[in-house]
């Protein structure tokens, strides 16, 4: 009898164990299969560099000063198409605007050469913009169906501290596409802490765009 009740326990105890594996392995293959998105830990503010040299910071608060929302559509690296509502304001205005604040005479728009937004979080980390008159300063498109070659409404390149109502204080870049099929969503940087702008120089390191 107490044999009979150690084998059960055993075998309830080896069942379990086995179930438990089961599950480890499904969320794994399960996280394999989620899109190249990065929205984690918030940052709430953004320091700013301008040629190497430190200019300030841009903070949620001053983003959200004059905020409105924007539509972004693109697809991921695996294809499939994603569509966000943005809460944001444009970077060449934030970028002007503190530049201009610390008496600094750069006209961002004519003057930037290259852009480097740094990330604290993959898998981009790094993304630098070496056109950014067209990539950055300049509006772009959406395209609310990626199979028709037809463009939505033009949308800026904007720092946003929300995406589609979530509520979250994460500052992100969210920028338009100049076609459907582009491949812009992993592009998407989220917890940015450091914005690095050139006027002269090449760019050598990190993922240019």
């Amino acid at each position: 009898m107490i044999s009979l009740s150690r084998t059960h326990i055993f075998g309830r105890r080896l069942g379990l164990m086995i179930l438990g594996l089961l599950f480890t392995v499904s969320v794994f293959a399960a996280s394999l299969l989620v899109p190249e998105e990065v929205f984690a830990a918030p940052t709430s503010s953004i320091d700013l560099y301008l040629d190497n040299t430190f200019v300030g910071t841009i903070t949620s608060t001053d983003i959200n000063a004059n905020a409105d929302y924007f539509d972004y559509t693109g697809n991921r690296n695996n294809l499939t198409n994603a569509a966000y509502t943005a809460y944001g304001s444009p970077v060449l205005e934030l970028f002007q605007s503190l530049i201009d604040n610390e008496a600094l005479s750069v006209d961002v728009d004519s003057d930037v050469i290259s852009v480097t937004f740094s990330s604290l979080v993959g898998p981009n980390y790094t993304r630098t913009f070496n056109n950014p008159g067209t990539q950055l300063f300049s509006s772009r498109y959406t395209f609310p169906n990626p199979d028709i070659a037809t463009s939505g409404t033009l949308v800026p390149a904007i720092l946003a501290t929300d995406i589609n109502g979530s509520g979250e204080d994460v500052i992100r870049l969210l920028f338009g596409t100049l076609a459907a099929q582009e491949t812009n969503i992993p592009y998407f940087l989220s917890n940015i802490n450091r914005i690095d702008l050139y006027t002269s120089g090449t760019f050598t390191g990190g993922y240019a765009y």
